[in-house]
C-alpha cells in the first residue's frame, strides 16, 4: 500500500511538523517542566487511586452459594475488608 496521491497525508504531516517545531531547542529542564504533573494533578491521581483501591478491596467476592455467605469465615472476611478500607 502506498500513500501516493493521498490528499490528506500532506496536511497531517504539516500539522505534526508545526506541533513538533514548538518543542525543538528546548532544554531538558524546560521539557521536564512542560511534561511534569502539577501538585494539584498529583493529588487528584493519588486520591482517585486510593478511592478505587478501597472500592475494589471493600467489595465482597461474588459468591452465589447461600451457605458460604452465611458462614462466619465469610462474614469475618467481609467485615475485615470493609473496615480496612475506611
Amino acid at each position: 500500500m502506498t500513500y501516493q496521491g493521498d490528499k490528506i497525508l500532506p496536511m497531517i504531516e504539516k500539522e505534526i511538523a508545526g506541533r513538533l517545531q514548538r518543542f525543538e531547542g528546548m532544554s531538558a529542564s524546560e521539557e521536564a517542566a512542560l511534561l511534569s504533573l502539577t501538585n494539584e494533578q498529583r493529588r487528584s491521581l493519588i486520591d482517585n487511586d486510593k478511592k478505587l483501591k478501597n472500592e475494589f478491596l471493600a467489595a465482597a467476592p461474588q459468591i452465589g452459594h447461600g451457605a458460604v455467605k452465611m458462614s462466619e469465615k465469610y462474614k469475618n472476611y467481609v467485615s475485615m475488608a470493609q473496615a480496612a478500607t475506611r
